[in-house]
């Protein structure tokens, strides 16, 4: 399929052939006209020159002449198409003393630059696309000469559901390097369509699902037992998937990722847990005293005071009434709407294709709904997991030099209650934990993000 409005350039690529064995010849571009050129110049200095005759975006590769002109002079024009350059020979000497011009491979200039933005657009009612926003599949059909859609027809429906969820979750820097893949196949998305290489299709995104993307959030929360055993299942292919086992890892890891995070999640009690005797507990406990270093260093004294003195079960304030249970339960509130939205960022993707028609996804039960989607499995999979990784104390402190995100709350809203003039307590505990839980979970975005391109990729591919 002809791309009818490219928006990538393809380079203009010339020969200039030399055959002659001595004397000069000169270059033309575009009225201006090179100094005069050796026979066997050098591709170096033949670059040169082109930029002096106006062509500065121009790269000389190959020569040197010679007689037979066996190694041209490569001419490479990488914003696209080029008017060739003419040539005077009649100072060359020796061979057939000429230097010809040919075109190997014609360039493409593009027509603008569309921006990538999330979301549905009207269709732009100009003709220069930079000034419009756009989703990769609105440029996919536009880039072909198909009516405004944002389901091309020359696209496969299976990775057009994975662009629209990649175009609506990544961020806008981000999101631009999906143009990268707004080529032809195999390079890109265009004339994809293919209805026996769908199910391959989804074959390819299940196993990326179970093998890759559920396991790097597994990693984070510390389950790394969980996520061996997702990566060692089989390669997901057509055909060879056991759907038993592949059910029965993922169901067990769900479970595990589920029972964390709701257990580190339960803390109601702002100063004790009678019994618990876990170390992350964030007030009281080992892990208050683990940190006691850190807090000294990044505290001031009088919330310093504050923590430790409800660590020792004592009130919140000097008087030693006990309304502390207010500030941990209004700080962990904060915390988990913060660690809420920055894990969204990511695991939004496999929620926002687990709803998709058709799904990117195939059934690991060989079903077709929602319910039984392996997509939507692995959502909550990610979800609880990632909530399970914010509250993992030690691990942050350790790993990332940060609070965990309950106890970077509880200390941002036990400081803004001393600080009438600054963020209000509940604003405070959110920045600090939102704070937290991008450190704490940034390394799986950028996992993610990069095996998301690599599957695009391999879908494209896909013969």
């Amino acid at each position: 399929m002809a791309i009818v409005n490219p928006i990538v350039a393809t380079p203009e690529v010339q020969t200039i052939t030399v055959d002659a064995t001595g004397g000069t010849f000169t270059v033309t571009h575009a009225g201006s006209t090179t100094a005069a050129l050796a026979f066997n110049v050098s591709a170096a200095a033949f670059t040169t020159a082109m930029g002096i005759a106006g062509a500065g975006a121009c790269v000389v590769t190959g020569g040197p002449g010679s007689a037979g002109g066996g190694t041209p002079y490569t001419l490479t024009w990488p914003f696209g198409a080029a008017v060739a350059p003419t040539t005077d020979a009649t100072s060359l000497t020796g061979g057939a003393s000429t230097a010809v011009v040919a075109t190997t491979t014609p360039g493409v200039t593009p027509v603008g630059d569309p921006y990538l933005t999330v979301g549905e657009h009207t269709a732009p009612t100009g003709t220069d696309p930079s000034v419009y926003e756009w989703c990769m599949m609105e440029v996919a059909a536009w880039m072909a000469g198909e009516s405004w859609t944002t389901d091309p027809a020359n696209v496969s429906p299976v990775i057009a559901q994975w662009c629209k969820a990649l175009n609506d979750t990544l961020q806008d820097d981000s999101r631009q390097s999906l143009k990268t893949y707004l080529k032809v196949a195999p390079d890109g998305v265009i004339d994809t369509v293919d209805a026996g290489l769908e199910a391959e299709r989804k074959y390819l995104a299940t196993d990326w699902l179970i093998r890759t993307y559920c396991p790097a959030w597994l990693d984070v929360a510390g389950m790394t037992d969980e996520a061996d055993i997702l990566q060692a299942l089989p390669a997901i292919a057509s055909g060879t998937m056991d759907a038993d086992e592949t059910e029965v890892a993922l169901s067990a890891a769900g479970t595990v990722a589920k029972a964390v995070s709701d257990y580190n999640w339960s803390d109601s009690d702002w100063c004790t847990l009678p019994g618990d005797g876990r170390v992350d507990y964030p007030i009281a406990g080992d892990y208050f005293h683990y940190l006691w270093p850190d807090l000294v260093a990044d505290t001031d004294h009088d919330t310093l005071q504050l923590a430790l003195r409800c660590a020792r079960g004592g009130g919140y304030d000097s008087e030693g009434a006990d309304a502390g249970q207010a500030a941990w339960d209004g700080a962990r509130k904060m915390a988990r709407a913060a660690a809420w939205d920055v894990s969204g960022v990511v695991h939004t993707l496999a929620w926002d294709s687990a709803r998709a028609t058709p799904l990117p996804w195939q059934a690991v039960t060989g079903g077709v709904t929602s319910a039984d989607s392996v997509g939507l499995a692995a959502w909550i999979v990610a979800r609880d997991a990632a909530f399970a990784a914010c509250t993992q104390g030690k691990s942050a402190r350790q790993t990332h030099d940060i609070y965990e995100v309950r106890f970077a709350a509880w200390l941002a809203w036990l400081a803004a209650e001393a600080d009438p003039q600054g963020l209000g307590p509940a604003q405070a505990a959110y920045a600090a934990a939102s704070e937290a839980a991008y450190t704490i979970l940034s390394p799986v975005f950028t996992t993610v993000e990069t095996s998301a391109f690599a599957l695009l990729a391999a879908m494209c591919a896909a013969t």
